[in-house]
């Protein structure tokens, strides 16, 4: 193989995805991860925003940075990884999530569903917006 031929296929199997591809991806995943949507009540009282994206085996593969409990991350960051869900369980179960007393969480507040569902249903909420 001629050496220019090995400089095409480095710009476009290594370059290309680099500068296009995986700037998308960072976005999808950190408005994901930290999207508040301004209509809602608790947008003028939060500051921080952080949720935990419980997505399918694709979307981790895809997406990427085993960052599936995102909230606890931000919650407690040095827990390593593989903790993360034992933390999540842990604030699940001792009623950390709930506002008031006999209250069940909003689950929507603090679990996307996953990556994509999630921006499907952004999506879906922006269009609704805009036919009103």
């Amino acid at each position: 193989m001629p050496p220019y031929e090995a400089t095409v296929f480095y710009g476009i199997l290594w370059c290309f995805p680099l500068f296009c591809i995986l700037p998308v991806i960072i976005r999808l995943r950190i408005v994901t991860e930290h999207y508040l949507d301004p209509g809602s009540s608790n947008y003028k009282k939060n500051f921080f925003t952080s949720r935990t994206s419980c997505g399918t085996r694709l979307e981790q593969y895809l997406f990427g940075a085993c960052m599936e409990y995102h909230f606890e991350h931000h919650l407690l960051p040095s827990i390593p990884h593989s903790r993360l869900f034992s933390l999540h369980q842990h604030l699940v179960n001792s009623g950390f999530f709930q506002t008031k007393e006999n209250d069940s969480p909003n689950r929507q507040d603090y679990i996307s569903g996953g990556y994509l569902k999630f921006w499907w249903k952004l999506l879906r909420q922006k269009q609704m917006t805009k036919s009103r």
